[in-house]
């Protein structure tokens, strides 16, 4: 009797230690969620953020005869980017051109042949990379040159409506037309035409781009 009484309390006693134990492991109803496991280096284990990639692409409408032609992307590159340059005509019968230098933030393309009848279909491009944080600045227009009158140039002043950090890369799509660029500042630029002949007015499209910080 007295043995079966000791059993019966050490049962008793196990059940509540076990209940007393199990009440300390036991999770809240609203537990928070475990934390992340951080490396070395405090970022997170797993699939690391890799960095954004972009493609740009466009129209070369500004190469129209043989020469060299630069072109700048409206978001620069951190590198040179992956470049492709596409041309729609048939084989042996369009451009004839090589990439004569590429940058972060744009590339030049000497152009052997094309221009006439035959290359109707302007150019493309398209590059793929990562973005820099920096940003394209564009400003663009039109401006009239005028004729020169007797021995003076005509002349012609343009001020850029936001002024640039530093002189920026200027460029005249359509051409100049016989005129010339007689100064160029972070501000404006300025043109002059020694040509007395021929109209009085000519209309030259310009645009300037430099990179920004972002």
């Amino acid at each position: 009797m007295r043995c079966a009484l000791i059993g019966v309390v050490g049962l008793l006693g196990g059940l509540i230690v076990g209940y007393l134990v199990g009440r300390e492991h036991r999770l809240p109803e609203r537990a928070d969620p475990i934390p992340a496991v951080l490396g070395a280096a405090g970022e997170s284990k797993g699939r690391p953020n890799l960095p954004e990639l972009i493609e740009q692409t466009g129209v070369l409408k500004h190469v129209n005869s043989t020469g060299t032609f630069e072109t700048f992307y409206p978001r620069p590159f951190s590198a040179p980017p992956a470049l492709e340059i596409l041309d729609d005509h048939e084989v042996n019968r369009g451009w004839g051109y090589r990439v004569a230098e590429q940058r972060a933030d744009g590339f030049k393309l000497e152009i052997s042949s094309g221009g006439g009848a035959l290359t109707t279909k302007p150019l493309r491009y398209a590059a793929k990379g990562i973005p820099s944080d920096g940003r394209l600045m564009v400003q663009e227009g039109e401006v009239e040159v005028p004729a020169a009158l007797g021995e003076k140039p005509g002349e012609v002043e343009v001020f850029y409506r936001t002024p640039f950090g530093a002189t920026p890369h200027l460029v005249f799509p359509d051409g100049m037309f016989g005129s010339a660029v007689a100064e160029q500042k972070a501000t404006g630029f300025k043109l002059l035409r020694n040509a007395a002949a021929g109209q009085n007015f000519v209309k030259v499209k310009w645009r300037a781009e430099q990179v920004s910080a972002k």
